[in-house]
């Protein structure tokens, strides 16, 4: 039933938004023509049910097993969840759920969530949380984050984080957080926390804090801070030592 009110409300839309595009263009209106679309419409969104498998080309529905479409609003499947286009609306999934290309506005997945290129509005994964180039919002991960190229305003996994090029405002990890070229504002690890080249604010760790070029505002750790080819304006192994305006400076705890 579900599926059904989906269907008729998603040929309605894109329906409308042809005849609304005919209005802007001035097109002769004819019923033929209408009716040749409407025609188009009803097939494109059309769900189909192949062993409780939904495939689609713009249509939206919800499975029981996986969704697999081109351009899908709404997907909601107890197993996988694909789209090759994404149009900013939700994707849910209980084991992987994955955007080729464009926006999603919500992206759950029991297992893995990846989008390939595009904005991702919130990214949650019961496993690994991956993008590839694009801009996420709030990206969280029980086990793993990765982003190849990108802007995220938050990243939080209980293992690791690797970001390998772009901005971060925030960046928390269980175990190691890494950001190999870019900027971040604020980066905590519970084990290491590492930026290769670029620029920190606040970079602070369980065990190991580390910058390999640039600059850091503050830097903490529990156990060693570490500055190479740059600056730490603050350095500080709790309890132990603080130093300021450090160069290829190296503090741990004794």
């Amino acid at each position: 039933m579900e599926n059904l009110v989906l269907y008729f409300l998603t040929a309605i839309v894109y329906f409308c938004l042809w005849c609304m595009w005919n209005n802007q263009k001035r097109v002769k209106y004819s019923h033929l023509r209408a009716l040749k679309m409407a025609t188009w419409v009803a097939i494109l969104c059309l769900p189909i049910n192949i062993n409780g498998n939904i495939f689609t080309v713009f249509g939206n529905a919800v499975s029981e097993k996986s969704i697999y479409s081109v351009c899908s609003l709404h997907q909601k499947a107890n197993e996988d969840a694909m789209s090759v286009v994404g149009l900013g609306g939700y994707q849910s999934a209980g084991r992987d759920a994955a955007t080729g290309f464009g926006i999603t506005g919500y992206q759950s997945a029991g297992r893995d969530a990846a989008t390939a290129l595009g904005i991702t509005v919130y990214q949650s994964a019961g496993r690994d949380a991956v993008t590839v180039l694009g801009i996420t919002g709030y990206q969280r991960a029980k086990k793993d984050i990765l982003v190849v190229t990108g802007i995220s305003l938050y990243e939080s996994a209980e293992n690791d984080i690797d970001h390998l090029l772009g901005l971060v405002a925030y960046q928390k990890a269980g175990k190691r957080a890494a950001l190999a070229v870019g900027l971040i504002l604020c980066q905590k690890a519970g084990d290491k926390a590492i930026v290769g080249m670029g620029l920190i604010g606040i970079q602070k760790s369980g065990r190991l804090a580390e910058m390999d070029a640039g600059l850091v505002a503050f830097q903490q750790a529990t156990m060693e801070t570490k500055v190479y080819l740059g600056m730490a304006i603050y350095q500080e192994v709790m309890g132990c030592k603080t130093q300021t305006f450090g160069v290829w400076s190296k503090l741990t705890a004794e």
